[in-house]
């Protein structure tokens, strides 16, 4: 069980969707632990996506945030749009690194989501904030 100076990477889909479906769960999630120095959150969307780096350098600094995390949160809600890189994220991680996978979605429309995906995670919750608690819990405390 790990328990201090966790480090959380923050998956979710940033290709195609609003401004808001990509950064309002984040912020609310380095709002939720502001201030406990126990936990570090690994943001992509600290990176600006839209400078110099290649594609491929952003996937690599996301992977790199990946190896480093201890636990990788995901957001699994249904945006209605194809995303390709965070399954990609999750199989690295669960499959490949063997790392806990805490993953949310809002109870809407999950039937979409692939059964393959769904099977990596390590446990699924239906909002952010039980999924939170968990970690919390079971992760930090």
């Amino acid at each position: 069980m790990i328990r201090n100076n966790v480090q959380i990477y923050l998956a979710g889909q940033m290709d195609n969707v609003s401004s808001s479906d990509m950064n309002d769960w984040r912020r609310y999630t380095k709002k939720f632990w502001q201030g406990d120095d126990r936990i570090m959150i690994l943001d992509p969307c600290r990176r600006p996506h839209t400078t110099n780096l290649s594609e491929r350098e952003i996937m690599l600094l996301d992977l790199r945030d990946i190896d480093c995390a201890d636990i990788i949160l995901v957001d699994n809600r249904d945006l209605g749009k194809p995303t390709f890189g965070t399954p990609c994220e999750v199989f690295y991680a669960s499959y490949m690194l063997n790392k806990p996978v805490i993953a949310w979605n809002d109870g809407k429309k999950t039937s979409r989501k692939s059964v393959f995906q769904r099977a990596l995670f390590t446990n699924e919750f239906h909002s952010l904030e039980k999924a939170l608690d968990h970690i919390t819990e079971y992760y930090v405390n």
